[in-house]
């Protein structure tokens, strides 16, 4: 996929609701968020040391959330490439650290309100990973029946080949270039779906962790 492809993030963004982090030329799909915080929910229903495949937050994505997806965008969702093969997930610590340029980016709200998002990455025992308020990564974690003040920001791959509008008129991590791709001049805000530099190299490996 080349930055000249008809499309625009812009356009993609309004459509859809999601921002797009990650493209991977190599299977024509990107890894994409949504800008917001969708819903109040705890990581998991009753308290204890539960791993990501065991939550009841996994459950809903896959389940309730994925059933309200429109139908078009349901057709494009590619699984992740490992043994639970979700549909729907959540940024793990090692992803919400790479695909972001700064904590300000990594912020999310919910009703316009700043809110923290869970990541699927357990914490200590009891407690799952999250992105605070401020968009700083907190890997120790809140107690995994914490539904107060943050959520669920689920994330997903997709293939755009028949998505329109297509989120590929920008410079985006490319997984098969191992760089940034070169954006139009009439592109702005790109650093909204880039890796940053500085931690884009970590993304080819990051991606593809369970944790």
């Amino acid at each position: 996929m080349s930055a000249d492809i008809p499309g625009s993030r812009h356009e993609f963004e309004a459509a859809y609701g999601l921002m797009v982090l990650v493209t991977d030329e190599t299977a024509d799909k990107v890894l994409a968020i949504t800008k917001d915080i969708v819903a109040k929910l705890p990581y998991n229903d009753e308290y204890g040391h539960v791993p990501w495949e065991a939550c009841t937050l996994r459950h809903w994505l896959n389940h309730e959330f994925y059933a309200g997806l429109p139908d078009t965008l349901k057709a494009a969702i590619v699984p992740r490439d490992d043994e639970m093969g979700d549909r729907v997930f959540l940024l793990s610590v090692n992803e919400a650290a790479a695909c972001f340029e700064g904590d300000a980016e990594r912020a999310a709200t919910h009703n316009s309100n700043p809110a923290w998002w869970w990541l699927r990455t357990p914490g200590i025992a009891g407690h799952a990973a999250f992105v605070s308020k401020d968009g700083t990564v907190n890997a120790h974690g809140y107690n995994i029946l914490n539904r107060y003040g943050g959520g669920a920001r689920p994330a997903m791959w997709l293939d755009v080949r028949d998505l329109n509008p297509r989120p590929l008129a920008c410079s985006a991590w490319s997984l098969s270039s191992g760089q940034a791709g070169s954006a139009p001049p009439s592109t702005t805000n790109q650093h909204l779906c880039a890796v940053g530099s500085a931690t884009a190299p970590k993304s080819k490996n990051v991606l593809k962790a369970a944790g």
